[in-house]
């Protein structure tokens, strides 16, 4: 899952809150989803989660809180999903 855009950096602490939150009720309904790490640079944040659900979750919830726009590709060969959420973007 990776993070684009300035706007969502005004409001860091919320943006991650809400993923921390949606791990968390992810976790609950399955105790293998999790976050794994974050990596930074300075024009994207990159989140790797141990299952594509979580990521789709996290993609919505962000959309959904914070505007944006999120794009959802997926592989055909393996259970990989990537996530893009854009808070500059509008859709």
């Amino acid at each position: 899952m990776e993070l684009h855009g300035q706007r969502w950096r005004k409001k860091s602490d919320l943006v991650f809150q809400t993923i921390n939150k949606t791990e968390h009720i992810e976790r609950i309904r399955n105790d293998q989803e999790r976050i794994l790490w974050l990596g930074s640079n300075r024009q994207v944040t990159k989140i790797y989660v141990s299952l594509p659900e979580l990521a789709r979750h996290i993609g919505r919830e962000l959309e959904k809180s914070f505007k944006g726009k999120t794009e959802f590709t997926s592989s055909n060969e393996e259970p990989y999903l990537r996530v893009v959420w854009d808070s500059d973007a509008s859709k």
